[in-house]
């Protein structure tokens, strides 16, 4: 069933691209992400 994909934790991969489910040891990188001015200009919270 399709709903068995949301039950994995999938990851995709190519050749300049990594998709994962977030860990932990990423908080500090999301973190310098958020902190940007320019990213957080287009970052609608509403």
């Amino acid at each position: 069933m399709i709903t068995d994909i949301f039950e994995k934790n999938t990851i995709l991969e190519s050749n300049r691209l990594l998709l994962r489910p977030l860990e932990k040891s990423d908080i500090l990188d999301i973190y310098e992400i958020f902190s940007d001015e320019l990213v957080m200009k287009y970052y609608d919270l509403l």
